[in-house]
């Protein structure tokens, strides 16, 4: 949309047009393409006929190089966090005249983002456990020679170099 409004105000024929009231700036032409909610939109300067393209959203990369329309992600999200699935997002969309993904996008999004939460969970636990570690070692707590903690209700973690 910025490209859109950015045009209006730098196009000189526009401009000139606007002087005499005689249009409006710009003429949306049709959706070029569409890929799941997310669309590409054309529009032309009613100044200068130029044509302008852009997305309805953005792109987002996942860590494992995989780009996604942010729309897609954030429905397919929204349904995961609330034990929805497609056919709900699908119902709910239709309701309201938004076109969604197929089937196959949203299940292939679901599992990238299974895949990026399991990735960021493993990392964290294994980055606590770390710590935990180097926390033991500093206090001087060991059991039979390996660095140990106590929960909460005085059970012993052992942290072994292998654990990580």
């Amino acid at each position: 949309m910025k490209e859109v409004a950015a045009h209006a105000a730098s196009c000189h024929a526009y401009q000139s047009k606007i002087k005499l009231q005689s249009l409006n700036d710009m003429m949306l032409i049709g959706e070029q393409a569409r890929y799941g909610m997310a669309s590409i939109l054309a529009y032309q300067c009613c100044g200068c006929g130029e044509k302008i393209s852009f997305a309805t959203s953005t792109r987002v990369a996942f860590p494992t190089g995989s780009k996604y329309w942010s729309c897609n992600v954030a429905a397919v999200w929204g349904q995961m966090a609330t034990g929805g699935g497609f056919n709900p997002l699908e119902e709910s969309m239709s309701i309201l005249g938004v076109p969604t993904m197929s089937k196959q996008s949203f299940v292939n999004t679901e599992q990238t983002i299974n895949k990026w939460w399991w990735d960021l969970l493993d990392e964290s636990m294994k980055a606590a456990g770390r710590r935990e570690r180097e926390l033991a070692i500093q206090q001087g707590s060991f059991h039979q020679d390996v660095p140990a903690t106590k929960t909460g209700k005085g059970h012993l973690l052992l942290w072994k170099l292998t654990s990580f």
